[in-house]
């Protein structure tokens, strides 16, 4: 037998036969391997935004090859059969021997306002909710410094000790939700409560949060019960760059948080938030407890995602459920977008994100923005007192105009057509009958109403200068009110008389002074700038919109009282009104009032 290897391996070859599935297996491991380390994201995030019918960017593989030599090819196969049936895969083809991470971890997006993971869209594509309640729970001061635009996500995986992040504009901020049963804590209920943008920083449980949100769990029990579930929204703004320890200790497990995107865009519209991110890149790797590591890089598109209105119960308002599917609004006409709102759809503008980019590798963004953070990002509002407080004459501010049809004397009724929808929020439209019956002045708030529950109080408990300058008053923290201005108690009756059942705005109204009738018409000047600030049976608190509405079954008459502040000197004069305001209907009547006692 000669000793050429040429032919021990052409003997070996004869010999050694591989499984039939085996080059099946082969194959397939080299097209993973190819497919998940040589994505090219700048050649993906170069191309155009995916169309309505393709909602996921595909990334483009490298082909795979193997460099052939002069040796005989046969050899090298037979080589390649025998090792693979000797020590495995890993020593049969370059690079599955090395110890890298499988992409076992996920990016799933998460709906702070269900508390659930949303569904994938088609091609894996992760579609993000947008919390409108997170953005308007900010109020004024935060649209100055930034918004928490609420697409938020949450990484899931098995044996995951570090979790490393970037986004490429903007910043990443932790999102964590606290429920407890509000007569378990009182004090954390309180301290919740009263959280206000000037105690951003200050000691206690709650120092290290940028933003805090209080919110109501889902139990069924009225918001008034002392056993009722309650929640705290927390929101900690953690920079560009994060590197987040995981553990098993309680507010460090990857169940107790999500991250959500952060930008200093301000003064704009909640759309133009989520477009600052359109084509944003987020970087994510997450090293596991043997040492190895995995990235994906993710791009970031804005779009309109189609989205159910879900009716709440008991009146409610209503709620979006979002479904993922992008919809193109470009292709739809006014009328297709009513007629879809009618049957209880609708769009909400919102990011999408594509997996650009996954590889066995380390983080490549560098370093955390703030390895500790000792307080938070957001510097706390300063109220700045005013030093020329400008005095408020009632009178000098113009009102609307009104026809002379559409003034009387109290107690009239009056009959307008509403448009709204019904407690299932579905659209309904119904004849109602109002009057406003008695206007009377109080020498202090309402029995069974204190001063907490007026809604415009700082957190010192009073209003601040800068209320006193805007609307001529203020109300200190046992509800005094600032000399020569009263409270004044409005009572309303309205009736459906339709037969179907309307959940109609009936809280609503301000008092003017009528001036002189001019062909028909007469002018009006404002005697009061500030809203209804508390209704009679309205269970829940007066930040809550309910107070405003109130559920009408066909025939039901509803009567209440509304609470206002009027200045002293238009509560004497002979020509003080009270208009009656539909919301957006349009509709208005004015009662003739006269000096009130």
């Amino acid at each position: 037998m000669t000793n050429d290897p040429l032919n021990r391996y052409q003997s070996m070859m004869r010999e050694a036969k591989a499984p039939d599935h085996l080059p099946d297996k082969v194959l397939q491991q080299a097209r993973t391997q190819a497919n998940a380390s040589a994505t090219d994201y700048e050649h993906s995030s170069a191309d155009a935004k995916p169309r309505v019918s393709s909602r996921a960017a595909s990334a483009t593989p490298r082909s795979f090859s193997v460099k052939r030599s002069r040796f005989k090819g046969y050899a090298v196969a037979a080589c390649l059969a025998v090792l693979a049936l000797t020590v495995g895969l890993s020593l049969a083809l370059p690079g599955l021997g090395k110890k890298t991470a499988p992409f076992d971890f996920s990016v799933q997006a998460y709906g702070a306002s269900t508390d659930t993971i949303l569904s994938m869209g088609a091609n894996g594509t992760i579609i993000f909710d947008v919390d409108d309640l997170q953005m308007m729970s900010a109020g004024q001061y935060q649209q100055q410094v930034g918004t928490y635009v609420g697409c938020q996500l949450r990484i899931e995986g098995s044996d995951i000790v570090r979790i490393q992040a970037n986004i490429d504009r903007g910043e990443l901020y932790r999102y964590t939700r606290d429920e407890f049963v509000k007569s378990s804590d009182p004090e954390r209920w309180a301290d919740i409560l009263t959280w206000k943008q000037t105690k951003i920083g200050e000691e206690g449980p709650l120092a290290s949060y940028d933003l805090v949100h209080a919110d109501l769990g889902d139990d069924g029990k009225d918001r008034n019960d002392p056993d009722k579930l309650v929640a705290a929204k927390y929101y900690q703004r953690l920079g560009s760059t994060i590197d987040v320890a995981v553990n098993d200790q309680e507010g460090s497990r990857l169940s107790d948080y999500c991250f959500g995107l952060w930008t200093n865009q301000t003064g704009a519209t909640l759309d133009s938030m989520v477009d600052a991110f359109d084509g944003a890149k987020l970087t994510i790797t997450v090293e596991k407890t043997d040492g190895t590591s995995s990235t994906k890089v993710i791009k970031l598109t804005a779009a309109d995602v189609r989205a159910n209105i879900i009716p709440a119960e008991n009146g409610g308002n209503r709620t979006l459920q979002l479904v993922p599917e992008i919809v193109d609004l470009s292709a739809k006409s006014d009328e297709d977008i009513q007629n879809d709102y009618a049957n209880g759809i609708t769009t909400i503008h919102t990011l999408y994100g594509t997996i650009a980019e996954q590889n066995g590798e380390s983080f490549p963004c560098g370093e955390a923005s703030y390895p500790t953070l000792e307080k938070p990002l957001t510097e706390p509002l300063v109220i700045e007192p005013i030093a020329d407080v400008p005095t408020y004459e009632p009178g000098t501010v113009p009102g609307p105009d009104l026809e002379t049809s559409a003034i009387s004397d109290l107690g009239t009724t009056y009959t307008m057509e509403y448009s709204g929808v019904n407690a299932n929020r579905e659209p309904a439209s119904a004849s109602l009958e109002s009057a406003i019956t008695k206007v009377e002045r109080l020498d202090a708030l309402p029995e069974g109403m204190s001063a907490a529950d007026i809604p415009y109080l700082y957190p010192e408990g009073k209003t601040s200068d800068e209320w006193l300058a805007r609307n001529g008053y203020s109300i200190d923290a046992d509800g005094t009110l600032t000399p020569g201005y009263s409270y004044v108690m409005v009572s309303k009756t309205v009736t459906n008389t339709s037969d179907q059942q309307v959940d109609a705005q009936v809280a609503s109204g301000y008092f003017v002074a009528l001036g002189e009738e001019d062909n028909g018409t007469v002018a009006t000047t404002y005697q009061s700038l500030t809203e209804v600030m508390w209704r009679s049976n309205h269970d829940g608190p007066v930040w809550d919109s309910r107070m405003y509405y109130e559920t009408l079954d066909p025939g039901e008459t509803f009567t209440f009282q509304m609470l206002f502040v009027v200045s002293d000197e238009a509560l004497n004069s002979s020509n003080l009104a009270f208009v009656s305001e539909t919301g957006n209907m349009g509709f208005k009547h004015a009662y003739r009032v006269g000096a009130v006692n």
